[in-house]
């Protein structure tokens, strides 16, 4: 059995390398693509799943009456690598630790500016054409669809390295890593991932024009409330919002499922893993969605 024991410039510094410590095998796995920060959450991601890998297979030989001397040593002396590395790295400084869910933070921040701008939005609609309502509208509006942007770039973090890192020919923007991420976790049809692809790619520019603004002049356009008004308010609104959140939670669902039968070990291992510990936080996400569908926004030709 392999255990990755090992987070500095060695471990940065290769593709895979086996290299001899003690009782223990140190597996080292990099992408060159890969920015340091990115290869060293990997290399501490994979020690911890492999330490996990272990206390599983510890419980397990238990159980059976098959535990080993060999396995009983392996675990000890992992358990102890892990701890010492996570101390001198600040990862593991106290007693106490913490992780926070960010996918799902953002997508209850999302989620309470996009009914804040609803509010704005029926305003508007039932004929109060002011500019306090059109800013309610506006400005949830933009926190609601940058949320949606960052929630789907949290989970993709929070997943990522669990997966087979990928060489690639030269260093992939965002969409291409998110893109190859969800195609090789989740077993997805070209098409299928094709758009969904496209529609975040949308989304990430639609966040990134918001995040970069620059200031123009330009003519007023339609809004969906039924008004004209700046051009930007025709890309951010009530209406947009609950389309970007509808995306993000769309694809958290789908990281819900079980990850591809395709994926080697023990990245499979690690994924479903993953989906396992993510449970109730996917839960409470269908939560959050189905109160914000409890009151569709209706729009100006909707039926009664």
């Amino acid at each position: 059995m392999c255990v990755s024991d090992h987070f500095g410039e060695e471990r940065i510094a290769a593709r895979i390398r086996p290299v001899a410590s003690g009782h223990a095998t140190i597996v080292v796995m990099s992408d060159s693509t890969e920015s340091k920060i990115e290869r060293e959450r990997r290399a501490w991601l994979e020690a911890g799943e492999r330490l996990k890998d272990l206390e599983e297979d510890y419980q397990a030989a238990k159980g059976a009456g098959t535990l080993t001397d060999e396995l009983k040593h392996q675990l000890t002396e992992t358990r102890q690598t892990y701890r010492t590395r996570g101390e001198q790295s600040g990862k593991r400084a106290g007693m106490v630790a913490v992780t926070t869910i960010w996918w799902k933070r953002w997508l209850e921040v999302g989620i309470d500016h996009e009914l804040t701008a609803r509010d704005g939005f029926r305003q508007l609609f039932g004929g109060h054409n002011n500019s306090a309502n059109l800013l309610i509208d506006f400005d949830n509006s933009v926190v609601a669809i940058c949320s949606a942007a960052f929630a789907i770039e949290a989970l993709y973090n929070d997943f990522v390295y669990r997966l087979p890192p990928k060489e690639w020919d030269k260093r992939p923007n965002q969409i291409q890593r998110l893109g190859h991420a969800l195609r090789t976790g989740w077993q997805l049809d070209e098409s299928s991932a094709s758009r969904l692809v496209s529609r975040i790619s949308k989304l990430l520019k639609r966040r990134g024009d918001a995040v970069h603004a620059y200031p123009e002049t330009l003519p007023t356009r339609p809004h969906p409330a039924g008004l004209h008004s700046g051009a930007e308010h025709e890309v951010f609104n009530a209406v947009t919002a609950g389309e970007a959140l509808d995306l993000a939670i769309e694809v958290v669902e789908l990281t819900a499922g079980d990850p591809s039968p395709d994926l080697p070990n023990p990245n499979a291992r690690w994924m479903r893993r993953w989906v396992s510990q993510r449970e109730a936080h996917h839960a409470e996400v269908r939560v959050m969605d189905t109160k914000r569908k409890a009151v569709p926004l209706h729009l100006p030709g909707d039926a009664s």
